[in-house]
């Protein structure tokens, strides 16, 4: 049974789903206390492979598929395991960010700013990361370094952490999920050297304060700031330079986008349903399904009035943005 932080959509502004992280310490240490070793694989300890029938394999890899569009094709999800976080100092990290998260609560208002990101990671990477935590980037010498920290992508971002990471001797990358608690942040300019707030004010960095394609954690948070959640690993099929967005023609037909449709029907619909969807949009993306095949299974599940509700209510709100 999938926890009940990912039983359910939260619908933000980018459409995208989001893990609620106080759920997702809970259902942690539920978890550890049940399976203490885990399920290791390619040596790798304090993580547990998730099947694919798992609702949390089919969400995660949703979201990753989401935010890649058109080139998910190129970059199949081949596993996804759970952090147990049972292992190394994992334990002690988990409870000091339970504790940072309610002390910048208080410090903000109530509003710890809490994020959603990728950072991607060598195989022997993700070892470290689970078992003593994150390593600083923006090195000196770095003519993209955004100050000295850590930087992670967006949900919407995942791209630049695929493209970040080191693939292993079977030719797989890994990216690490994980919450962070951004708290107020700040807009760093590049070729920064700064490793700190400016001022009291600010908790965090970004590279864009409107449109962030990085998050900036500063050495002083980055073992108290930062939950690694979850590993994807993927396979790359394509060369650096031909990764990029294309644009997807879209129908001619009232439409909506399959992940705001999603969010939609989340709450309209059984979780069980819900999922289904998901999943029928993940094997679309993996090309394994036409897209009439999934409009028609797409209908079959919602039903025609509650799908032309979504598609009004859509359109509606483009509408009123415009």
């Amino acid at each position: 049974m999938a926890s009940p932080h990912l039983q359910r959509t939260m619908a933000g502004t980018d459409d995208h789903e989001s893990i609620s992280c106080g759920s997702c310490i809970s259902d942690i240490e539920t978890a550890s206390t049940a399976d203490s070793c885990g399920n290791p694989w390619s040596g790798w300890r304090g993580l547990k492979k998730l099947e694919e029938e798992d609702e949390e394999h089919v969400i995660l890899k949703h979201r990753f598929y989401s935010s890649l569009g058109s080139i998910s094709n190129h970059c199949p999800v081949v596993a996804v395991h759970k952090n147990m976080h049972n292992v190394g100092s994992a334990k002690t990290r988990l409870e000091a960010f339970q504790r940072c998260l309610e002390a910048t609560k208080e410090k903000r208002g109530g509003n710890a700013n809490i994020k959603n990101a990728w950072c991607g990671a060598s195989k022997e990477g993700v070892d470290r990361i689970v078992q003593h935590g994150f390593e600083l980037c923006g090195q000196p010498g770095d003519s993209k370094r955004y100050g000295l920290g850590l930087y992670l992508s967006p949900d919407s971002s995942a791209i630049d952490s695929v493209m970040s990471s080191v693939p292993d001797e079977d030719g797989l990358r890994h990216l690490v999920v994980c919450c962070v608690i951004l708290g107020n942040t700040e807009e760093i300019r590049p070729h920064s050297l700064q490793n700190c707030p400016r001022s009291d004010e600010f908790d965090s960095g970004v590279d864009n304060e409107k449109f962030p394609k990085k998050f900036i954690v500063w050495p002083s948070h980055v073992m108290t700031h930062v939950l690694p959640l979850y590993v994807l690993s993927i396979k790359l099929d394509l060369q650096r330079k031909e990764v990029q967005k294309e644009p997807v023609k879209k129908p001619t037909s009232p439409w909506i986008p399959l992940t705001t449709l999603v969010c939609m029907l989340s709450s309209r619909l059984p979780a069980h349903e819900v999922c289904k969807i998901r999943r029928l949009h993940n094997a679309y993306m993996e090309r394994k399904i036409t897209r009439q095949q999934l409009v028609f299974q797409v209908r079959q599940l919602s039903g025609d009035k509650l799908l032309l509700s979504a598609i009004k209510a859509f359109r509606a709100r483009v509408f009123y943005l415009h």
